[in-house]
């Protein structure tokens, strides 16, 4: 299968396919249409992409995080650091629009006891 077939068989988004070759990380193996191979281990690849975009990574920590996999096992715990923060930094995130959803809900509750 080629990658442009890979990406119609699991609807990959377009960007996340030239992120993959961008990033270098498609073997230049070429089919017979000219198009690269997709193995089983690109698809686990670009699957990787997709969740990294999906939880919020930005291309650069991406391409950081998609090195470290390079790395194999004596880089799992630079791995768990990078999700770790990202997790830190989302949580944020949520606590900064919980405060924001409170501090609206105490409006509409003063406008309310108006109407009252």
């Amino acid at each position: 299968m080629t990658i442009t077939e890979a990406g119609k068989q699991y609807k990959i988004p377009v960007d996340i396919l030239q992120e993959y070759m961008t990033l270098g990380l498609a073997k230049n193996t070429k089919g017979m249409s000219g198009d690269l191979e997709c193995e089983e281990k690109d698809l686990e690849i670009l699957n990787l992409l997709i969740l990294l975009h999906e939880s919020g990574f930005e291309k650069d920590e991406v391409k950081v995080y998609v090195q470290a996999v390079a790395g194999g096992k004596k880089t799992v715990r630079k791995r768990i650091r990078m999700l770790n923060q990202k997790r830190e930094e989302m949580l944020k995130e949520i606590h900064c629009k919980e405060g924001q959803v409170d501090r609206l809900d105490y409006l509409r509750y003063e406008l309310q006891k108006q109407t009252t």
